[in-house]
């Protein structure tokens, strides 16, 4: 079967009706008519040319021919028909015409459809909400799906046009189900919503909505069930009263019974309860509560189920179970990085692992892990082995939030909640540059906070860190001659960059931060195929220091840096600094097996009190196989200006100093070219990038050059100017578990070199890009 169109006046797209039939042609290699690839493989499989062994493996990756089967075809005709008279369309025509193939062995099948007139919807009426409340029944009717005319009455209106459809009734009886459900009927079920359709015309219905709620039940006791991990020992039992209900001391028990788990305090599962004993039954927070359970990390399974009712009130019964609190795990890895020491190189390494997790800690659902890493990194150009890291950490977090915010978690209705407590340690080895990082510690307090399953809040309320780089033999070498120049050859001419460079790369440096992000996210991590992935986030840093230096070491003198240890003469340098950041992708179906993903970053720091620039950490950089392809790493800008002015013109020195402003765009479109090879769906990917970095107003820029050379500011007028595009081809490869890629990308326009004009490198100069996961 060549091909299986739709023809007609639709009303609905053809990949929906596609998804309705069973008739479906051979898949064609990137929609190219007549090009079958995986026939032709199960063809040549078929034909044992290659031997049975190789032909049973190719007709395993191929695919066999789709034949046209009558039986299959009416059977088409029928659903579709079903499908249309559902949505309104119940006078819907639906004819096939077969035609061959000038080849005679193929044919193509094309189904017209003439749907004819659309019924509508009239007049929607709800009966049975006499037991309900004015308030309640205002609440049920007013998120109809069957929307109303204005000025219309509550129970019985007339309804604004719109096409009559069976799934918009089913949508709506499931509406109806759950807002029952959350108003205390417990005992509401399908059948408690009826619709009956009457015609009223030929071409139009009235719709009535009969309903019968039931009883209203209040929570009665809740009753726990906790089995653990340990050897069975006496059982125990406890019984609590909730002061957060509002009927009779009776109904208000929480009783526990407690088996195989003597670490388990009662106060923190009374803590997890949404649903209280007194209070009117709401299914919303039946399922709040066992999201709040599952979400503490301590139990391997948690179930709720409601009981007998009493009177008036519905007891329920919570069984969980705890998972063995203590475990190892030894992990090994592959990592890229840019280099921990902010190096010129791209780095792929290796690294292994071992994390020690202590689940429930003190009886209140902490995790303790403590982990130790260590791993091995060599430059993807050269491949020379370039680093080395060890790091250590060590965390704490509870499933709520820790005080004094627990408050919060009421006051905003949140979704999940936990507070996580780090303290790291890190050293580091750069063999390529002859630098080392004797120590990073880092001590990181956040508050985590859900506000629905796609929108997040996380505030750190201490983001402190303090480095200590160093330097080794053959620093002179490997760094300052190579980057900065020497003698008559200087690289980087102006002074004060020079010495901002040996600053950032061989002082000590503490920073502090306080930060708000704002994220909200509804995509597959590893697919990124459909969906959207938003964040901003907003951050004020260097104030700890600075108070200790006005306060503390020196009371009455700022002198820009703290004397942290008594028998060290090098100082400690802080700066201050505002940063915000925003970060917007957006991931848009095309079909089946097309994806056109979109992304913009836009950066904005800015240091303040003695500081002239950001810490080094905190800086903007451009360039490379995650920001804008067709440049190295951090090879683009700032602006214009080119950072080694021994080289200017030549676009391809690495920014060392960062930028303090950062723009970047981002457009590519996947198809998914071939499935199921090698366990792996292959997609082809299209890219353009554009992009940039600029210092700031307080940045002194390249003071020190000739007049009306470019300082790397950043100046509105100039944006597009000043803006490098690259573009290119991709390949990614989509396991369940894994997606790589490769890209091949070159400059379209490089702000650098501006009087070249177009493809300033031509079209030979490709630069190619191995990574995993995609670009974004």
């Amino acid at each position: 079967m060549e091909q299986v169109r739709f023809a007609g006046d639709l009303q609905f797209s053809p990949d929906l009706l596609q998804s309705r039939i069973r008739t479906a042609p051979n898949r064609r290699f990137l929609g190219i008519s007549g090009l079958h690839w995986w026939l032709w493989l199960y063809r040549v499989g078929e034909s044992n040319v290659l031997g049975q062994r190789a032909g049973r493996a190719l007709m395993a990756l191929g695919e066999p021919p789709a034949w046209l089967d009558m039986d299959v075809l009416a059977a088409d005709i029928e659903k579709l028909r079903l499908f249309y008279e559902r949505e309104g369309f119940r006078s819907a025509l639906i004819g096939t015409r077969v035609d061959t193939v000038v080849t005679g062995d193929r044919v193509s099948i094309t189904f017209e459809i003439h749907p004819g007139r659309a019924t509508t919807v009239r007049r929607v009426s709800y009966i049975g909400l006499d037991s309900l409340s004015a308030v309640h029944q205002t609440q049920l009717v007013k998120g109809s799906l069957l929307e109303h005319e204005v000025d219309e009455p509550l129970l019985s209106y007339r309804a604004r046009p719109q096409r009559f459809s069976e799934i918009r009734l089913i949508e709506e009886r499931r509406r109806l189900l759950s807002e029952l459900r959350t108003m205390g009927y417990a005992a509401a079920t399908r059948d408690s919503v009826t619709a009956i359709v009457t015609p009223v015309a030929g071409d139009s219905f009235d719709v009535q909505l009969r309903l019968r709620p039931g009883a209203r039940y209040r929570f009665g006791t809740v009753h726990f069930e906790v089995e653990g991990p340990e050897a069975p020992g006496e059982v125990y039992t406890d019984t609590l009263h909730d002061n957060a209900g509002v009927q009779e001391a009776a109904s208000r028990m929480i009783t526990f019974r407690i088996d195989g788990e003597s670490h388990l305090n009662r106060q923190f599962l009374t803590r997890a309860l949404r649903m209280h004993p007194g209070q009117w039954y709401n299914q919303a927070e039946i399922r709040a509560t066992k999201r709040r359970l599952e979400s503490t990390g301590i139990f391997t399974f948690t179930d709720i189920v409601s009981l007998v009712p009493t009177a008036s009130t519905l007891p329920h019964r919570i069984s969980v179970r705890t998972r063995p609190r203590h475990q190892f795990r030894l992990e090994t890895f592959v990592l890229q990085s840019s280099g921990v020491l902010g190096g010129v190189g791209n780095e792929l390494g290796v690294g292994l692992g071992l994390t020690y997790e202590n689940a429930n800690l003190f009886g209140s659902g902490e995790v303790l892990q403590l982990s130790g890493t260590g791993s091995v990194a060599a430059d993807v150009d050269t491949t020379f082995f370039s680093s080395s890291i060890a790091e250590f950490a060590a965390s704490v977090s509870v499933p709520y939030l820790a005080a004094p915010f627990h408050g919060l978690e009421d006051a905003f209705s949140l979704y999940q909640a936990r507070t996580r407590f780090t303290l790291s340690y890190l050293t580091a080895r750069r063999e390529d540059l002859s630098l080392i990082i004797r120590g990073r510690g880092a001590a990181r307090l956040r508050l985590e906070m859900r506000h629905s399953p796609t929108l997040a809040s996380l505030f750190d309320l201490l983001d402190l860190s303090l480095s200590q780089p160093d330097t080794l033999r053959g620093f002179q070498s490997r760094f300052l001659d190579r980057v900065l120049g020497e003698g008559d050859t200087l690289l980087v001419i102006d002074p004060v960059q020079r010495a901002q460079i040996l600053e950032d790369y061989t002082q000590p440096q503490i920073n502090n931060a306080v930060r708000y992000t704002l994220r909200a996210e509804r995509v597959n991590p590893l697919r990124r195929d459909d969906g959207y992935s938003y964040e901003v986030a907003f951050e004020v840093g260097g104030n700890l220091p600075y108070v200790l230096d006005r306060y503390a070491f020196t009371p009455g003198e700022l002198e820009g840096y703290l004397r942290l240890f008594a028998f060290a003469e090098s100082q400690v340098n802080y700066r201050q600094y505002i940063r915000l950041v925003g970060d917007l992708r957006h991931y848009q179906r095309l079909g089946r097996s097309r994806t056109l993903a979109l992304k913009f970053v836009g950066g904005w720091a800015h240091p303040f009190g003695q500081a002239s620039v950001v810490p080094f950490d905190r800086r903007f950089y451009s360039g490379g196989a995650s920001s804008v392809r067709g440049w190295h790493l951090r090879e683009l800008g700032p602006g214009t200006a080119s950072f080694r002015q021994g080289t200017a013109g030549s676009g391809a020195a690495t920014n060392l100093l960062g930028g303090d402003i950062k723009l970047e765009a981002s457009i590519e479109l996947r198809q998914t070219a071939v499935r199921n090879i090698l366990g792996a769906d292959w997609i082809l990917a299209a890219f353009t990038d554009a992009g940039n970095v600029w210092f700031g107003s307080r940045h002194p820029g390249f003071a020190d050059m000739p007049l009306g050379d470019p300082t790397g500011h950043f100046k509105f007028r100039r944006i597009l100017q000043e803006t490098g595009v690259g573009s290119g081809v991709g390949l990614r490869g989509s396991w369940a578990y894994l997606v790589v890629r490769f890209d091949l990308a070159l400059r379209v326009y490089d702000p650098a070199v501006p009087e070249v004009g177009m493809f300033p490198d031509g079209l030979r100069q490709w630069i190619a890009y191995f990574r995993l996961g995609h670009t974004f």
